[in-house]
């Protein structure tokens, strides 16, 4: 009889594979089929040009803010790929820099080794496990993609993260890197779910920042859109938005933060309820699901916020529900086409307001004229049952409109309107300087500039090597794995994000 943990690990892999990769594209012509041929309209739906509905206006309230925002300890600038597809912040890890991805979805932290020959790891920064004088356990991990594993040693280092520093900090250094993030301008994840499960003694930083006294509350918020600096930060002009650890930045958002509970077996995920679901003002009504601490409902979904998926993904039969609000939309059951003139508006009730997705957000490319769907775009709403409990993935076109604070102490997700008109100033000069390339850079730390980042990926000669990541104190006897197991639905147009939804395991 095979032991319970292996068991464990066969059910989790086979779990994993069963997820297939989802891409926001064309629709397949040859299994093209109309969405109404499917579904009707809901009865007494009509299609409207536009905002029908005070109820789907945002709040008529503005920022309380004088129109700047000076940085401090805790608060980094984050970045993004020229697309839009991976956000990421920029990380101290012993003596060296990594940019990582920001990934809501994951349970831990790790960065690409020195050891690494994979094509991921080409003319990327690399962690030297044995040159930045860290010290390493007996443990090591293995995360399985749908693509590929990334596998490993679990080693400790300082970790700094928007100046703010976690000292002996336990993460993985990946040896094997998947196929997946080839791509993609970072070094690592930067793994912050909602639990912490490890038996290696992989946790996510905030956790361990609070709990070792650096940070004043255990959360983080995420502000994912661009914004405006004054002269002193030009070199993080081409910004993505901010972290803030461990803190409230009232000057960021619109007064009251709307929070609501992480629903319970939730499976380490950000997940909540989702009350009412709209387009424009006709409330939409799905098959029941059961919606964990409320019971069944058919009109209420699960949210599961993920910052390492782009677009909103869908079960397939809410995504057909949805869809059929969209004249003549079609579809080939995974991929969707609706007509790029498009004004409607989608809102989510949640913690008792109401939060839009415009068709700026959800129009995706256009279709070609000798397509056969000219005047069509791809839909960024996209169906897939990629999860078990049927939740939505609410991905990056939801998560960038809005301030959101994950609060670990008290297990809630607050959102609230972004204050627009707030301009980033560079505060003292203590918590910025300026680095021998010119792009400037906390001292000490992470928060460097894009141009010091984008640096790495257009010369190979920036790549950090080393002859070995062997670790100090490694013993040959005695060796535990953390496996981890993680799919998920991919993003807008080059595949990516399978990293989205972590189903982990760890053996000890």
């Amino acid at each position: 009889m095979l032991p319970s943990s292996l068991v464990s690990l066969l059910w989790l892999l086979q779990l994993a594979w069963a997820f297939v990769p989802l891409t926001p594209s064309y629709i397949n012509n040859k299994k093209k089929f109309s969405v109404w041929s499917k579904q009707k309209p809901p009865k007494g739906y009509k299609e409207t040009a536009g905002l029908i509905s005070k109820k789907i206006q945002k709040d008529a309230a503005v920022s309380t803010n004088d129109g700047s925002f000076t940085l401090s300890t805790g608060i980094s600038f984050i970045f993004s790929d020229a697309d839009e597809y991976a956000y990421y912040v920029n990380a101290g890890i012993g003596s060296s820099d990594f940019p990582l991805l920001i990934d809501t979805g994951s349970a831990y932290l790790w960065v690409y080794d020195s050891e690494c020959n994979d094509d991921s790891c080409s003319d990327k920064p690399l962690y030297s496990a044995s040159s930045s004088g860290s010290s390493s356990s007996s443990k090591t991990f293995d995360l399985s993609y749908n693509t590929g594993t990334a596998s490993g040693i679990i080693v400790q280092d300082d970790v700094t993260i928007a100046n703010v520093e976690a000292e002996s900090f336990s993460f993985g250094a990946a040896s094997v890197v998947p196929d997946l993030f080839q791509d993609y301008p970072f070094s690592g994840i930067l793994g912050l779910s909602a639990g912490n499960e490890s038996s290696s003694n992989l946790i996510n930083i905030v956790d361990y920042l609070y709990k070792n006294g650096t940070i004043d509350a255990a959360k983080f918020a995420l502000c994912m859109s661009n914004y405006v600096v004054d002269d002193s930060l030009q070199a993080y002009g081409n910004n993505s938005g901010l972290l803030i650890l461990g803190s409230d930045q009232p000057d960021l958002y619109i007064d009251p933060i709307y929070s609501t509970d992480i629903l319970t077996d939730s499976s380490n995920h950000w997940e909540v309820k989702i009350d009412k679901i709209f387009v424009d003002d006709y409330q939409l009504q799905f098959q029941a699901l059961k919606i964990p601490d409320y019971g069944s409902s058919n009109i209420s979904r699960i949210g599961l916020l993920d910052s390492g998926t782009t677009s909103i993904i869908l079960s397939s039969k809410d995504a057909i529900t949805l869809h059929s609000c969209f004249a003549n939309s079609e579809s080939d059951g995974t991929q969707y086409a609706i007509y790029c003139n498009t004004t409607s508006v989608v809102s989510l009730d949640i913690a008792g307001h109401n939060w839009t997705i415009t068709s700026d957000q959800y129009l995706g490319t256009a279709y070609s004229e000798d397509s056969g769907l000219s005047g069509y775009c791809v839909s960024n709403f996209q169906g897939l049952d990629s999860t078990t409990d049927g939740s939505w993935i609410l991905g990056n076109i939801f998560l960038k409109s809005y301030y959101v604070e994950f609060d670990y102490a008290n297990a809630k997700v607050g959102f609230a309107e972004r204050a627009d008109n707030v301009v980033v100033t560079k505060g003292s000069q203590d918590s910025l300087a300026i680095t021998s390339s010119g792009a400037e850079s906390s001292a000490g730390s992470s928060a460097f500039s894009s141009t010091a980042c984008t640096s790495y990926f257009n010369s190979s000669s920036s790549t950090l090597t080393s002859s070995s990541a062997n670790a100090s104190s490694t013993s040959s006897n005695s060796t535990s794995s953390t496996s981890d197991s993680k799919a998920s639905a991919a993003p807008l147009l080059p595949s990516f994000f399978l990293l989205s939804i972590m189903l982990a395991s760890y053996l000890i």
